[in-house]
């Protein structure tokens, strides 16, 4: 990719953290007359000048301390580093990850960081540092995100779709072994340095092990966001009100519980169902009814009808999802078990939610649903006899 006539793109061959692949990268190019530009790096890319070939030393030194993620100057070395190394033969060119960047074409030029004691120091800050940033990873990229699901990983998965979040699981995972093959990358590194060793060496980097990987991640985090967006923007546009949908329900609703002269209330905001499919779930619906019945002698029963509804594909994932749910509920700060008669489930519970709702959570078969009931009419019905419907 050309950027000019005298300058060039290319993506980097090779890992941020690859002090030799970096180092030999860099003055094979320039013995080609591409020369790294200062200040020449951005993410994966570093643009050259074009020159005359030139056997060139890129040496990579370690930063005093992390540069901030919104620093401007990329965490550049002191004033009086680059003074120090411009007496020595060596001019400052860029900083890359944790690593400033030098560069001589002066082969009597003396090599920096000569000093094996000092060198392994920086080395284990670096180590110590990495250990750090794989456990932050580890917890905001697994361990948040669970603690935040509240138990409820299966209904979300069923919601959001399970193919989003698995692509975002695995994503979070490419992630953190990246940052794991840094760490052990670095540890050896420590340890070469520990020993006395040079880390100098000429080295060749195969460039589709790493340019094929980075592609690789950008296209499935690319289409892990579009899905995102997608099913995002989609989420309220399914929900139609309850007098257009033609289909046939699963479960019951407040005309089926409550016998009599039906009236529709009417609250067009919360008022509506919305279906959708998942690969583990083919059925997943969100229910809303409001409604008044007049039964028979002339009592009055209001109230509304809130179901979230998933039909799986194995009674197994029925029964894990049912379980996920009531653990969902039990972490809330008023939740209140109910004793509930026999409603032919495969498995049930009862209870009040946070605003003292009446719920009911029922796991038949591949199919589970969770209902709360209220009632403010001065007919009212039972929660054994309300629930006791719902499946049928």
């Amino acid at each position: 990719m050309e950027s000019g006539k005298r300058d060039a793109v290319r993506l980097i061959p090779c890992a941020d953290y690859d002090i030799e692949g970096l180092q030999s990268y860099f003055e094979e190019m320039a013995a080609k007359g591409l020369h790294l530009k200062k200040d020449g790096i951005f993410a994966y890319f570093a643009s050259f000048e074009r020159g005359e070939p030139r056997e060139a030393r890129y040496r990579m030194d370690v930063k005093e301390k992390r540069s901030p993620i919104m620093d401007g100057d990329n965490g550049r070395p002191t004033d009086e580093q680059i003074e120090l190394c411009g007496e020595l033969g060596w001019e400052y060119v860029d900083s890359i990850d944790v690593f400033h960047i030098f560069r001589t074409y002066d082969a009597a030029a003396p090599e920096l960081n000569t000093d094996a004691a000092l060198q392994s120091i920086a080395a284990r800050r670096i180590v110590r540092s990495q250990i750090e940033s794989v456990l932050v990873l580890c917890f905001w990229l697994l361990i948040y995100p669970v603690l935040k699901l509240d138990g409820m990983l299966l209904p979300t998965m069923f919601t959001v779709g399970t193919d989003v979040m698995l692509l975002a699981f695995i994503i979070d995972i490419w992630w953190i072994a990246g940052s794991i093959a840094r760490l052990i990358y670095l540890s050896r590194i420590k340890k070469r340095l520990e020993a006395g060793e040079s880390i100098v060496r000429r080295v060749k980097r195969s460039s589709a092990r790493y340019i094929a990987p980075r592609i690789a991640f950008a296209v499935l985090a690319t289409v892990t966001v579009c899905l995102f967006i997608t099913r995002w923007s989609e989420a309220d546009k399914g929900r139609i009100p309850l007098e257009e949908y033609a289909g046939e329900l699963p479960f019951a609703t407040i005309a089926d519980i409550v016998p009599g002269k039906y009236e529709r209330m009417g609250f067009p905001v919360t008022d509506g169902i919305q279906v959708r499919s998942d690969i583990l779930a083919p059925v997943v619906i969100d229910f809303r009814e409001y409604a008044a019945v007049t039964v028979t002698g002339g009592k009055a029963f209001s109230g509304g009808l809130l179901i979230d509804y998933y039909e799986t594909v194995s009674p197994r994932l029925a029964r894990a999802a049912a379980e996920e749910l009531l653990l969902n509920a039990r972490l809330k700060r008023h939740y209140t078990p109910i004793e509930l008669g026999d409603t032919g489930a495969d498995m049930q519970a009862a209870y009040y939610d946070e605003v003292h709702m009446p719920t009911v959570i029922l796991q038949k078969g591949s199919r589970v649903i969770k209902a709360t009931l209220y009632q403010t009419g001065e007919y009212t019905i039972s929660m054994d006899e309300w629930a006791g419907k719902l499946l049928g």
